[in-house]
């Protein structure tokens, strides 16, 4: 036997590498064919949001399939909590019209950090387009605040995860 801790540390970093190569390779090819800003800074910021936005959305399918006692059920429920985390990302809704009832499902949207990282890293610079991030998207917040709120996220996730697995996992007899 081994540790749940042992399980989910391994596990994270096993997949790491593979989810970071995908991420890459999708971000070295969008980024240059689209002609974003041609800056090394900017290039990593956005593969950090990119690479995060997968590892955010697997920790919270994660947390759900092992929450949940079978495949089906998870499926059925991940795609419900993806779309809600799309729909108030801040690009199909615009936050400014969003009812206040529900208004609030954009703070615990991974993709409105996403979304609006992206945004600040390529129009919030001089000559880039400021008047998409001040006007068009109404941006609310910085750069540094969406890449720290989805290391926050990602954190939050598997630290759920952890504690899911450790609440739900194998029960044995101590006695042997």
């Amino acid at each position: 036997t081994y540790h749940v801790s042992s399980y989910a540390v391994s596990k994270m970093f096993a997949e790491l590498p593979r989810s970071a190569v995908q991420v890459l390779f999708f971000t070295t090819i969008i980024y240059w064919m689209v002609g974003l800003r041609a800056n090394a800074g900017a290039f990593f910021a956005c593969f950090y949001i990119v690479l995060m936005s997968q590892l955010i959305a697997e920790g919270l399918t994660l947390c759900i399939s092992t929450l949940l006692p079978d495949p089906q059920a998870a499926s059925a429920i991940v795609p419900v909590f993806i779309i809600l985390s799309m729909l108030f990302g801040g690009f199909l809704i615009d936050n400014s019209v969003t009812p206040a009832w529900i208004g609030w499902i954009r703070w615990v949207s991974f993709v409105n950090y996403c979304f609006q990282g992206l945004m600040n890293n390529q129009f919030d610079c001089e000559g880039c387009g400021q008047i998409v991030v001040d006007e068009i998207f109404a941006i609310e917040f910085d750069l540094w605040i969406s890449l720290v709120a989805l290391l926050v996220f990602f954190s939050f996730f598997r630290i759920l995860w952890y504690i899911i697995l450790r609440l739900n996992g194998p029960k044995y007899d101590r006695s042997l």
